[in-house]
């Protein structure tokens, strides 16, 4: 059995979409939560920061796979 996470795996290729709606889920439960302003602003940072790391491996995979 070939390992899932392998370079092109199938688990490795869907990672950087996990990763992203993990963020935005999370980003939206901050927010919409009862926390402080900084404690959100500092949700919304993070997943803004996860969000766009996870494009660009998106992005260099499609670039690179060809």
């Amino acid at each position: 059995m070939d390992n899932p996470f392998r370079d092109d795996g199938p688990l490795d290729k869907v990672t950087p979409w996990i990763t992203a709606l993990l963020a935005v889920v999370l980003a939206v439960a901050a927010v919409t939560s009862g926390i402080g302003l900084i404690v959100k602003a500092i949700a919304v940072l993070a997943a803004a920061a996860v969000i766009a790391r996870a494009a660009y491996l998106i992005i260099r995979r499609r670039r690179t796979s060809h």
